[in-house]
């Protein structure tokens, strides 16, 4: 397959605009690298990227490596070119010595780390620990505590997911407002937001203990979550829906029996638009909604407002429900 072809197909391919023949065609093509060997090097290349590979790679990491996260429909066109540039870097390695990039790393202190609308972000901490930040979240890492010891987060927006390195002796600890959450080594989510009085909870794997000011609310084990209510203080319990929960990682997230005002915060999240009502009937209702940020958002506003037989109208940069 000629180069330039492969490019004008892969771009096809990636915005659902190939037939049935070009798509099996395209992964026809992706296949056929499955069971197939690199080809080899020349001896004085290897030694040429064994010499920078030493030079250029520190010993042990003990910064923050900061990365976005695509959703699994890139992966096909990465591969390609990934494939692309392999073949371009065998024959350039002929000629200089390669140097690897570096991942963007963070200086011990106490920083702030966000993602952007329709963004997820990846952060590596110095312990091993792995956070997520789902569209439009923010936290506060106290990056010189994770070498003494203490290993603490400040939540203060957002969706985040963290997968917390197991280390008996250091506990891993979570401030959401009041909400404490604190684990020594498992994988859970923590929703809060300033503008919603619900905060949550959700434990894929291990142990969290919460607690809402110094009051103990539970121990939260796999595959449950807690949902607190800020003003009340008052909690439930409840079952995860692990197969839902996993398909954040797809850019998709199902709303169940959610106020409008939650709504509004997660479509902008995703999508970057702002969803505004003065109706009190319509701030009353509840909405349970599929988001997927590789569909069309018409298709989905229109899904919202034939749930309540509700309309809405575009004023500047607001969409107004009525």
């Amino acid at each position: 397959m000629k180069r330039k072809v492969l490019h004008i197909l892969l771009r096809q391919y990636l915005k659902n605009e190939v037939t049935q023949r070009e798509s099996e065609l395209i992964e026809s093509w992706y296949h056929s690298f499955e069971n197939k060997d690199d080809p080899p090097l020349d001896s004085d290349s290897k030694a040429r990227i064994l010499e920078s590979l030493n030079k250029n790679i520190d010993n042990k990491p003990t910064a923050v490596s900061v990365s976005k996260i695509s959703t699994p429909k890139y992966i096909i066109f990465k591969v390609a070119a990934c494939i692309i540039f392999l073949l371009g870097f065998y024959i350039f390695i002929q000629h200089a010595q390669y140097s690897p990039n570096t991942p963007k790393t963070i200086k011990n202190e106490i920083r702030t780390f966000s993602s952007k609308i329709g963004e997820r972000v990846r952060i590596d901490l110095p312990d091993g620990s792995i956070l997520t930040l789902n569209p439009n979240s923010k936290i506060k890492v106290d990056i010189a505590g994770f070498h003494n010891g203490k290993r603490h987060i400040d939540h203060i927006r957002g969706d985040v997911f963290f997968e917390v390195k197991s280390d008996s002796n250091s506990i891993f600890t979570v401030n959401a407002g009041e909400l404490n959450t604190k684990v020594l080594g498992t994988s859970f989510m923590i929703s809060s937001y300033p503008e919603l009085n619900q905060q949550k909870v959700s434990v894929r794997s291990g142990l969290v203990e919460v607690k809402l000011g110094h009051k103990l609310l539970s121990k939260i084990s796999r595959s449950a979550e807690l949902i607190v209510n800020r003003s009340s203080q008052e909690f439930k319990l409840g079952n995860l829906d692990i197969i839902q929960f996993n398909k954040r990682d797809y850019g998709q997230l199902l709303l169940k029996q959610v106020t409008f005002q939650e709504l509004a915060i997660q479509i902008n999240n995703y999508f970057g638009i702002q969803l505004t009502t003065k109706s009190k009937k319509i701030l009353s209702q509840k909405y349970t909604v599929p988001i997927d940020k590789n569909k069309p958002i018409q298709d989905l506003l229109k899904a919202i407002a034939e749930l309540h037989k509700n309309q809405y109208r575009k004023e500047g940069e607001l969409l107004i429900f009525y």
